[in-house]
This record gives structure tokens, sequence and C-alpha cells, in this order.
């Protein structure tokens, strides 16, 4: 977020960057409402592209992952298999029981990255169907990235507290920052 004011000839820009690490779901804890075959549910997250969790036949099967704590979590990267969802929700718990809603989301065969709301917070992540495109649902692999601390940045009359930066750069970084893909790679030099 930026703010920004003008008092007299002096701007105030302050800026927070978030910076954040995949993934907690790597040979995490899961469950699921069904799978079939060898599709067990701890294959989506056994960093082996070539397995994965398949559902049974029903449009609301669902696969969860224990991250072993609460996190404030940025986006989650899923590779769907062949049998993929046309639509599904991601869902967080902080307490494993009650579930909120974090997005819906479209699938496709491949990796779907879906960026989440700010303040999205949970221990467990669910990824539940809505709507198949063939018979199960098929998920290689999760990854699910979770931010660790927010840096702050600010900027008083084109300085950028003694790095030279000028009140420009301050904005320059907010908009790059503020770019969900690049989460991760933002970072703060001392």
């Amino acid at each position: 977020a930026v703010r920004a004011s003008a008092k007299g000839q002096t701007m105030v820009v302050q800026t927070r960057v978030e910076t954040c690490t995949q993934t907690f779901a790597l040979n995490g804890t899961t469950n699921a409402s069904s799978w079939k075959d060898d599709g067990f549910p701890w294959r989506a997250v056994d960093g082996d592209g070539q397995t994965g969790w398949i559902a049974n036949e029903s449009d609301h099967d669902w696969v969860s992952i224990d991250l072993g704590a609460s996190f404030t979590l940025s986006r989650v990267e899923i590779r769907w298999g062949t049998h993929f969802a046309e639509s599904y929700y991601l869902q967080g718990s902080v307490d494993g029981s009650r579930w909120d809603n974090f997005a819906l989301a479209l699938g496709r065969e491949g990796w779907v990255v879906t960026v989440l709301a700010q303040g999205s917070r949970a221990r467990w992540v669910r990824i539940m169907g809505n709507i198949r495109n063939s018979d199960a649902y098929e998920v290689r692999d999760i990854a699910v990235h979770v931010c660790q601390k927010t840096l702050a940045f600010s900027a008083r009359g084109g300085k950028l507290y003694g790095k030279g930066a000028s009140a420009y750069d301050a904005h320059r970084l907010t908009a790059v920052a503020a770019q969900p893909q690049v989460c991760n790679r933002a970072t703060y030099v001392p």
C-alpha cells in the first residue's frame, strides 16, 4: 500500500513488501474425501509430478494439506492432470473444521496459479472441486506460498531514508511488489 500526502513541499510515501517462500505443502500431512486406485492424497505433495491424488467420481471431492502451523498465504499453485476441475474452491482453515473460501478458481491441465487476497490465513489448505471436466479429479502437485514477514519502507522529501533513492523509486517498488507473482522476488538490501 502507498500512502502519499503533501505537506508544503514534502511528500511522504510508505510501502510494505511481503517476502514469501514456497512451499509448506511439500511432504505435508494430507487428507481427502476419497481416492481411487493408488491415487492417495499424499501423492499430491510428494514432489513427484508423475504421481498425484485421484478422486472418486464426485463433483465436490476435496484434498487438504496441514501446513503444521497457521500462516499468511500469498498464493496456491496446483498442477492438474488430464482430469482437472473446470472450477474449484481454494479454502483455508485455522482449526481444521471451519473452512473459509479464499477463491473460486478455474482449472485446466497443467499448472494453475491462484493469488489469494491479502490476509488469507490458514493452517489447513483445501482444494474442493466444484465442476469436473471428466470422471474424476487428478492433482499432480500442490505448492503453497507462505508470507513470513513484511518489510516496511518509507520515503520523505524524495529520500528513501538515507539510501539515496527518490520517492518515485519507493512508489515504483510498491507497484512492483503489488504484482502478486513477484511477491517472493521483492528484496530489501540494507
